[in-house]
């Protein structure tokens, strides 16, 4: 909590600058169709569905796995899922966080979540040893959780930058709409400048569900500084700078923006 304040603090004091790095390669639609869920990120959204973040941050490391450690971005969330008794190791010294889960394991973790067999994954019996995808899983997960009553959330959010765009966001932060919200886990560099489907606890983002807009339009914004070479305008948690050739847009004044896919962005006035 103490390293989210301060860094809040700095993107509110200095603010982001557009950078070289500022095309987005996103594709809209379900995020994860043809991707597997491995078994860290099932513990992250697990463990930010029974615990909050401060709380994860807080519970007694009893995992002794060897392939994990509490460097690893994943130690916590495979530690709280591990203690609130929703998954094991693949074997007493294991627990393959890159490993992928199973569709008969997925449906196990639904029917333990939901403390029911409401919920059926559709797949052929064939199948079930093989990896279930990052967005079947998703979707799973979501309706198991309200099945369950479990304090997770689902919002939609714009990206306003990555570590690419703002290097002081670090490798687990991004600015938003919303604000800044913490991203373990998950990269983002893809999404910069799209509207995304989140799913959330608190301020942090436990997995994407859905890319909605690669191209999203931004209006009522504020233009708090003003020069020939470009503008800072005041976003959601800082300020951020576009550049403008031969700019005449003055303090004060409100614009819309425009984002598009190549990277670049259209600014118009209000």
């Amino acid at each position: 909590m103490r390293r989210f304040l301060f860094l809040l603090l700095i993107v509110l004091l200095c603010g982001c600058s557009e950078s070289d790095s500022n095309s987005n390669t996103a594709t809209v639609g379900k995020y994860g169709e043809s991707m597997p869920v491995t078994r860290a990120e099932v513990c992250k959204m697990i463990a930010l569905s029974k615990y909050s973040p401060e709380e994860i941050d807080l519970l007694e490391r009893k995992i002794v796995f060897k392939d994990t450690d509490m460097n690893k971005w994943y130690d916590k969330y495979i530690n709280s899922a591990f203690i609130c008794g929703y998954i094991s190791g693949v074997d007493e010294e294991h627990f393959d966080p890159e490993g992928y889960l199973s569709l008969r394991q997925a449906q196990f973790l639904i029917n333990k979540i939901t403390n029911s067999e409401k919920l059926k994954l559709k797949y052929n019996e064939e199948d079930k040893d093989k990896p279930i995808s990052y967005a079947m899983w998703v979707e799973a997960f979501e309706k198991s959780a309200k099945i369950a009553n479990l304090k997770v959330a689902n919002q939609s959010v714009i990206v306003y930058a990555t570590k690419e765009q703002c290097s002081k966001l670090g490798d687990d932060f991004i600015l938003t709409d919303k604000g800044l919200l913490k991203t373990d886990g998950i990269d983002f560099s893809a999404y910069y400048d799209c509207q995304i489907n989140v799913i959330t606890r608190e301020k942090e983002i436990a997995a994407i569900k859905s890319i909605e807009n690669d191209c999203p339009v931004i209006d009522d914004l504020t233009v708090v500084k003003a020069n020939s070479k470009g503008i800072d305008v005041q976003l959601n948690g800082a300020t951020r700078f576009f550049k403008i050739e031969n700019s005449t847009y003055k303090e004060g004044d409100k614009v819309k923006i425009s984002f598009l896919k190549n990277g670049g962005y259209e600014i118009k006035y209000m």
